[in-house]
């Protein structure tokens, strides 16, 4: 078989022509086009690379903030058992205040309820030692005791201070110069008399004297001047001696 070298040129030139086609209309339009899909995929690679970032940057930012509730949440936690354990501390302190005052509002009138006891079973014991001193001295009042009760009355009035003595005689004054004289047992005149100036000599002036006998004033002398009561009898004196209870603090 012979080569044919016109035949041969021809393929060669139509192999060239060939080549220069596939390159002008497909490998350069190929090129490009697998250009433009790196270029794309470069960039999508990128976004990805960069959304990674923030999605990455994201996370760590919600597991600090996820730190951050937790701390908040110890914190508000460990604040609320501070104010629980204080409200509680305060609550048992004003209970225990509460309790203390209680206490004493209880001690005050117990103390009270016994002093008013005290009281009553002093009055109870006055009022029985004057029931009995009436009695006992109801049974000894005489003559003789009356004078002895008359003769301490004119010393009474030796002992008059000056205040004492002035209310006397404005008394006098007040009265009309009229002096109630009432007495368990009647007066002797030599008794009147020795009333009658020593009454007068204090007073200054002539005083007019009301003779009463009253058997209920047991022995003594009782005498109304004006407004002025002066008294040195029985009766009286078992009476304030049965009303101390009502004038002598227990302590």
């Amino acid at each position: 078989m012979e080569l044919n070298w016109t035949t041969f040129v021809l393929e060669i030139i139509n192999f060239l022509v060939l080549v220069w086609i596939l390159k002008r209309f497909l490998y350069r339009p190929v090129l490009a086009t697998i250009r433009q899909r790196q270029e794309k995929i470069e960039q999508n690679l990128d976004e990805a690379a960069k959304l990674k970032a923030e999605g990455t940057n994201l996370q760590q930012q919600y597991e600090g903030r996820l730190q951050d509730w937790d701390r908040e949440k110890q914190q508000a936690r460990d604040s609320l058992q501070q104010e629980i354990q204080a409200e509680r501390i305060k609550k048992i302190e004003q209970l225990k205040n509460d309790l203390t005052s209680e206490r004493e509002k209880v001690a005050v009138i117990d103390q009270r309820h016994r002093v008013e006891a005290e009281e009553q079973y002093q009055q109870v014991a006055h009022a029985q030692g004057a029931r009995f001193a009436a009695r006992l001295l109801s049974a000894a009042a005489g003559p003789e005791l009356e004078l002895r009760l008359f003769d301490l009355m004119l010393q009474t009035f030796d002992q008059l201070d000056e205040e004492q003595l002035t209310t006397l005689r404005d008394n006098c004054k007040s009265s009309e110069n009229k002096v109630s004289v009432i007495s368990a047992f009647p007066l002797s005149q030599a008794q009147k008399k020795q009333l009658q100036e020593k009454l007068s000599e204090l007073s200054k002036q002539a005083v007019d004297l009301d003779y009463t006998q009253d058997l209920a004033l047991i022995a003594g002398l009782r005498l109304i001047i004006g407004a002025w009561v002066l008294h040195l009898n029985i009766q009286d004196d078992l009476k304030d001696f049965a009303g101390l209870s009502h004038e002598t603090p227990v302590n």
